[in-house]
């Protein structure tokens, strides 16, 4: 046969440069920020063509000025000349370095903008997903090995020629807004998969630089709050002050917080927002706020200052959380663990917006629907490097600093003097501070046979609510409780006692022959179990001495000095006594409403029902006025004495007293209820007789009852008004001035109407018996 014509030599096979080796890329795009900063990606990739299916080992890397966010490289099946330049339409893997998500790696069917209607590949095949994302290194790298060709989710990939687009977020991981919410940027890239990346010949080297000018030692970086805490103190226009300390864990990626807001009267709320616009307040932050209210600590998107339109986020975002408050200073201590990269967003350690918020009460978001940010407010708004630590001025020359205060009562005993009921019942306080051992050693002496008390005020001046060391002669007993109320039913006694060497003694004063009570005893200035509080010794705490009139401890409500508990701020170290107790002591909230309750009840049953008496009594103004007057001047009268009723009922239940206790109490209970009968006895009286008529039997009785129970609850309300001037609440000497205004307005109203009530019935006598003057007078002259 003839020979074969020739044929061409066969086609070797084409080279798969990505198949023995690792290949590796750049690209590059601009942000959508403004200005526009450069991103960039690196994408690794080896290809597996003897497997079925093929598979690509995939590493992509977020450049360091990414810091740590999401990032995404998504294979287009289209051409750009199909629409193909863009992550819609294209299967991506996603890589979310969420503490929340886990470190997710997932693959998507990106079908949609929104991501509620992408469909996630769970069939996809990944394996070998590693994600790892470092604060220190500002980046993120995530790798994975993807399954593709004929029967895969992803299909078969155009290894000559394939569109690859990469993206990444703003934040740690997606939202329901996809790409459009969070993105920071995208490109596409037209690439082979199986060819190496061409490498243009190295230009020539250029001629080197001349060396630079000599310049100071570059600054030295690093995480300085890392290995340990740093502490910024804050202070606002006004001087509230607060102290904020932190410390960094980047491998964890979280951070330690502890927040001090500044003292007040009474607890309040404290928050830090986390902002992310670099002049923005505390409205558009994530904040943690800590309630000392309930002992809450939580986290809260703040997008409004209307309480009813914030957020509160997930409890979990927020751990290791506490809050507290010093029972003497009133300042609220906070401290809790967030997350770097979580719900409360990407805090910047670099730079970061903080806003301290400070409330007027211990709840943030009250029942009562008030708006939490509206009651205390963003205080001050700075901004704060979490990486690097505070960093002091270099000290010029100053003068010598002020030394500390010096603990004076630790080397010598310090006093105090005052007196319960205007110079007639002197007390002394004697301490001395231990330093070493934190004790305090306390004696109270009083000049009378009488329990003592040493309290420790919850609410400044107040016995209600205090930790009290109470002294009892009668047992030979020092003891502590907690008085929750002022009735014995509410003392809370410890079961076991943190004094030591106490002791309370009577004796006689061997001059003047006055019997004395000394109490004695030492008390830690802390305690490990926190059930009872802490001296505080350089600091002013709230105190207060009182004594009994008797050596019986049955409350304080009925049995305590005249003058009341003697309430001081002082410091123990140093023997300086601030707002001391007598006549410069604050009013407490019982002096208030006593107060309150002495004037409506002074103008009420001093003035306004004796006069409406009077003129019903005397029928002063023409037939049918004096009624109308008296009316008018009775309901007056009683408004006010209810109003006064009312306040100080409710007063007594707030500070958890027994109701009724006392004489004043008793004896105003009784009045109250004789005057709540006379309108209503009013309702059956009987009709009047005319001029001559005989008076019916029944309209007698109901004169006499009507008439009796108004002269009488008169005459008792004016005696119950000279028992409240000895009550220890108004007999104080910080209330004096305010007991002579009452005494002042009392006694002139009862002084007037005496005489006025006098001269009346002098002239009523005087005109009745003007007939029987004549008649006697005629009789005489013809006798």
């Amino acid at each position: 046969p003839p020979p074969p014509p020739p044929t061409a030599p066969p086609t070797p096979p084409q080279k798969c440069d990505c198949c023995t080796t690792s290949c590796t890329t750049t690209v590059t795009a601009k942000d959508s920020g403004t200005p526009a900063k450069p991103i960039s990606w690196t994408f690794s990739w080896m290809l597996d063509l003897t497997t079925k299916p093929t598979t690509m080992n995939v590493t992509l890397t977020s450049g360091p000025e990414n810091n740590v966010r999401w990032v995404a490289v998504g294979f287009q099946p289209n051409s750009k000349a199909q629409g193909g330049d863009q992550m819609i339409g294209a299967k991506a893997v996603i890589c979310q370095p969420s503490i929340a998500k886990n470190q997710m790696v997932a693959a998507y069917n990106l079908t949609n903008t929104n991501l509620q209607a992408v469909e996630v590949m769970k069939d996809a095949g990944l394996t070998n997903m590693v994600l790892n994302s470092t604060l220190q290194d500002k980046g993120t790298t995530c790798s994975f090995t993807l399954p593709f060709g004929e029967g895969t989710d992803f299909g078969a990939l155009s290894l000559a020629s394939q569109e690859v687009i990469f993206a990444v977020g703003n934040d740690h991981d997606l939202t329901t807004a996809g790409h459009y919410g969070q993105g920071a940027g995208a490109t596409n890239v037209v690439m082979s998969l199986e060819a190496k990346p061409h490498t243009p010949p190295p230009s020539p080297p250029p001629s080197p630089p001349p060396p630079p000018p000599p310049t100071a030692p570059p600054t030295p970086t690093g995480c300085g709050c890392c290995k340990g805490p740093c502490t910024q103190k804050v202070t606002d226009a006004s001087g509230d002050a607060w102290v904020y300390t932190w410390q960094l864990d980047l491998a964890n990626h979280n951070m330690a917080v502890q927040l001090v807001g500044p003292s007040a009267d009474s607890p309040r709320w404290v928050g830090v927002g986390y902002q992310k616009n670099p002049t923005g307040g505390m409205v558009g932050s994530m904040a943690v706020v800590c309630e000392p209210t309930g002992s809450v600590v939580g986290p809260w998107n703040l997008v409004d200052i209307d309480s009813s339109k914030i957020v509160q986020l997930n409890k979990s975002l927020v751990t290791k959380a506490t809050v507290g408050v010093d029972s003497e200073t009133h300042v609220t201590s906070c401290n809790f663990t967030i997350p770097l990269n979580g719900g409360l967003g990407s805090i910047n350690v670099s730079t970061q917006r903080m806003v301290f918020g400070l409330g007027n009460g211990g709840a943030f978001k009250p029942k009562t629907g008030k708006a939490g940010h509206d009651d205390g407010g963003a205080k001050i708004a700075t901004t704060i490097s979490h990486n690097v630590a505070p960093i002091s001025p270099t000290p010029g020359p100053t003068s010598p600093p002020t030394p500390p205060d010096a603990c004076t009562c630790c080397s010598g005993t310090c006093s105090l003097t005052g007196d319960f009921n205007d110079k007639t019942l002197p007390y002394s306080l004697t301490w001395r501070a231990n330093e070493t051992g934190q004790t305090t050693t306390i004696t109270v002496e009083v000049t009378q046979q009488a329990w003592v008390a040493f309290a420790i005020a919850a609410t400044a001046g107040q016995m209600g609510g205090a930790y009290a060391i109470v002294c009892l002669p009668d047992s030979q007993e020092v003891t502590e409780m907690v008085l929750d109320g002022f009735s014995p039913q509410g003392f809370k006694r410890f079961d076991t006692s943190i004094l030591t060497h106490a002791s309370v003694t009577q004796s006689e004063d061997p001059n003047t022959k006055a019997l004395h009570t000394i109490c004695t005893f030492t008390r830690p200035w802390t305690v490990g179990d926190g059930t009872r509080p802490r001296f505080v010794p350089t600091v002013g705490g709230n105190y207060l001495v009182a004594m009994g009139k008797t050596n019986a401890f049955t409350g304080h409500a009925n049995q305590g000095a005249p003058g009341g508990p003697q309430a001081m701020s002082l410091k123990f170290s140093s023997g300086a006594a601030v707002n001391g107790g007598g006549d410069n002591a604050p009013l407490s909230h019982m002096q208030q409403v006593a107060w309150s309750h002495g004037m409506l009840m002074t103008v009420g049953w001093g003035w306004i029902i004796p006069a409406g008496v009077l003129v019903a009594r005397f029928k002063l103004g023409s037939k049918g006025l004096w009624f109308k007057v008296h009316r008018a001047g009775q309901l007056l009268g009683l408004l006010l004495g209810f109003i006064g009723f009312a306040i100080i009922i409710s007063a007594v239940h707030e500070e958890k007293r027994q109701h009724f206790m006392v004489t004043h109490a008793k004896v105003g209970l009784a009045v109250m209820v004789g005057a709540g009968l006379q309108p209503l006895n009013s309702l059956i009286k009987r009709p009047k007789p005319a001029d001559g008529d005989h008076v019916s039997f029944n309209r007698m009785v109901w004169e006499m009852v009507h008439k009796g129970i108004g002269y009488g609850t008169v005459v008792l309300a004016w005696f119950n008004i000279f028992l409240a001037f000895d009550l220890s609440q108004v007999a104080a000497p910080n209330f004096s001035s305010n007991l002579d205004i009452v005494e002042g307005v009392f006694y002139c109203g009862m002084g007037l109407f005496l005489a006025t009530g006098v001269y009346l019935q002098i002239s009523s006598w005087y005109e009745k018996t003007a007939e029987l003057r004549a008649v006697a007078s005629t009789d005489y002259e013809g006798f």
